[in-house]
């Protein structure tokens, strides 16, 4: 009997043990994973902290583009600001300088104008000036003003009131690097002139083609005491046109040929003038 109560209190022992152990086991499982998911959500939130945002670059700021009045590829021109620009030519009332531009055969004409008064008969007395750009070819006196862009040279004409004034319109050229890009005084595709400084912006040309292909380009300068240079160069003469010099023949194989006046344009040049030409 007495070993008999010993033995249920041994067992009761031992399942109080039980309990006990498997209830603080559950406890410290529960300490764990709460202790885990801490430790996870702080290294989350350490990770977040440590990321760096990106910064966008700042822009580059353009270089402004130069702005012109008038502009093409060989030149252009600027007037000042108080000019205003109409194309059509309409002569102001108010004493506005109106300016413009119209593109003719030989290059670019430019004029000028305002009212200045009236006259006694009540008539509107105006200030004008006029500028004609010649681009390639000289006409009518127009005088060299350089060249340009290309090896194109630029010749100027102005009428009336000047329009290159100090406080007037300013005309610039276009240039290329003068090692890269021969500067000629005419030239076309089979052939290029070179001219004496003495003879430069008053020499004057003449082109004309025929049917047949011939190409004609004639060279001629006013001289004192009524000297006047001349020499005709013809590319792909027809037969039976008299020359007086064989060139040479072009790549394409077009004879080249000169023909003289009574004086020659395309002469050795000297100080006194002359005048060079070069197949090309």
């Amino acid at each position: 009997m007495i070993a008999s109560c010993r033995a249920r209190r041994v067992a009761a022992v031992l399942s109080l043990v039980a309990v006990l152990a498997a209830g603080g086991l559950s406890a410290c499982a529960r300490a764990a994973d709460t202790a885990g998911s801490g430790s996870a959500e702080s290294a989350s939130a350490a990770g977040s902290a440590a990321v760096t945002p990106e910064v966008e670059p700042e822009p580059v700021a353009e270089e402004p583009v130069e702005q012109h009045d008038f502009e093409c590829d060989y030149f252009y021109l600027d007037v000042p600001d108080d000019w205003v620009r109409d194309d059509s030519g309409n002569e102001p009332d108010d004493g506005t300088m109106i300016w413009g531009v119209s593109q003719e055969d030989f290059g670019y004409h430019f004029f000028c104008i305002r009212r200045v008064g009236t006259d006694p008969d009540g008539y509107p007395v105006n200030e004008s000036g006029g500028l004609d750009v010649f681009v390639g070819n000289p006409m009518g006196g127009a005088e060299y003003y350089g060249t340009a862009t290309g090896g194109m040279d630029i010749y100027t004409l102005e009428v009336s009131a000047d329009f290159l004034a100090e406080d007037r319109a300013t005309l610039t050229l276009k240039t290329d690097d003068a090692e890269t890009t021969p500067q000629h005084d005419y030239e076309c595709e089979y052939f290029y002139v070179d001219v004496s400084d003495a003879w430069r912006g008053t020499f004057q040309v003449e082109e004309s083609a025929s049917s047949d292909g011939t190409l004609v380009v004639g060279f001629s300068v006013q001289l004192p005491g009524g000297v006047l240079p001349t020499t005709w160069v013809r590319v792909g003469e027809s037969e039976g046109t008299p020359a007086d010099e064989v060139l040479g023949t072009t790549s394409d194989g077009k004879e080249v040929t000169m023909e003289h006046g009574a004086s020659p344009f395309i002469q050795p040049i000297t100080e006194n003038g002359g005048a060079t030409i070069t197949l090309k």
